[in-house]
């Protein structure tokens, strides 16, 4: 830019978040001015069906930046929502001093959040309790996957805790976790991979070459790659091989939280509020559910979340194989509301979020959701 200059762009919007743009978003937060930025929902263009930010920088820097956040409102809405937005500031719109976004992770161009949501960035991250790990790719589905239904159960291990366990077992298949749909607590126990050991031998050479072995049939907590429309679902899982679009989450050695409290976490608003956050596309990347921070319960607090979180698990998986019974739903809602208004009230997020559940977020198969 010439002294004093300055530049306009319209570009998707994915360069304020995704890891690959950290390098330009450190340099643009330090060394250039963000003016003014929109933020537009997909469709905000004719014909342009991506979603976009539209924003001008300069050569110096501003004492506060002015952001307009319009992906809250249909395509159709978008040029009367802005024009609303440049006359009369609602309360979509937003001020910032861009040094705000050093304290990112990644600097993140993350705007219309409170000083609470930011400060909370100063506590650990999950990543400092949990080794977070992507699973295998076959590279031969077809050969190595079954669904349960299609093989006998005789042939399936589903109690293995270790490689070693699985192989005296003399069975041929064991429970895989490949993510699935959106599904809370437990479930999505759809798949079987082919395990034995002349199975391991060709599965070490080709797909992605089985990684991270050593957590295999370990306790874990998985999700699906692939969120539902913002929303993250995790679930308690054990005695399975799990996928790349299942990633799973181990406790690290030293972590003296238990594995019930981190799920409840992360099935609670305030861990969907800020995985949005940090990526508002569709898949969970694992670098961005690493970067969650993370407040440690009290002891107190700590068994309440736990008592809650395997009535919860329990629920789940009688509900999976449809053995639920009346008023499932409602202790759900209850208890992952109760979670809500715990995690909601230790991040100091009353003002941005409720404890609330949707309904349909309550993801049980037994009552199809319809209240």
């Amino acid at each position: 830019l010439n002294q004093d200059g300055f530049l306009g762009a319209v570009c998707p919007y994915n360069w304020m978040f995704i890891k690959t743009f950290s390098p330009l978003r450190e340099y643009t937060i330090k060394n250039m001015g963000i003016y003014n930025l929109m933020q537009l929902n997909c469709g905000g263009y004719n014909k342009a069906v991506v979603y976009l930010s539209a924003f001008v920088v300069g050569d110096k820097k501003p004492a506060d930046g002015y952001y307009i956040r319009l992906t809250d409102f249909k395509a159709k809405n978008q040029q009367e929502m802005a024009l609303k937005a440049c006359l009369s500031p609602p309360n979509y719109t937003y001020k910032k001093n861009q040094d705000v976004f050093l304290k990112m992770p990644g600097y993140a161009i993350i705007y219309w959040t409170s000083d609470s949501f930011i400060n909370n960035f100063r506590h650990k991250k999950l990543s400092d309790y949990l080794d977070i790990r992507q699973g295998m790719a076959t590279g031969d589905n077809e050969r190595f996957l079954r669904k349960v239904a299609n093989i006998n159960s005789n042939d399936i291990c589903f109690n293995a805790q270790s490689i070693e366990a699985f192989d005296k077992s003399n069975k041929i298949y064991a429970p895989y976790n490949k993510g699935g749909k959106y599904r809370k607590w437990w479930g999505n126990r759809d798949y079987v991979i082919k395990f034995d050991k002349a199975s391991r031998d060709v599965l070490s050479c080709q797909g992605n070459r089985m990684p991270s072995k050593k957590f295999y049939f370990k306790e874990c907590i998985t999700w699906t790659l692939v969120s539902s429309k913002g929303h993250f679902g995790a679930r308690y899982s054990n005695n399975s091989v799990f996928d790349v679009g299942g990633s799973c989450a181990f406790l690290k050695e030293g972590t003296k939280i238990n594995i019930y409290v981190f799920l409840a976490f992360l099935c609670s608003k305030v861990a969907t509020y800020y995985l949005n956050a940090l990526n508002p596309t569709l898949n969970a990347q694992v670098g961005d559910i690493k970067n969650i921070p993370f407040i440690e319960p009290s002891i107190k607090i700590a068994d309440e979340i736990t008592k809650l979180a395997k009535e919860n698990i329990e629920i789940s998986c009688l509900d999976w194989y449809n053995k639920g019974k009346t008023g499932d739903f409602d202790k759900i809602k209850q208890n992952e509301q109760r979670i809500n208004q715990i995690f909601i009230e230790m991040y100091s997020l009353q003002e941005e979020l409720d404890c609330q559940p949707d309904d349909k977020l309550i993801t049980l198969k037994g009552e199809k959701n319809e209240k």
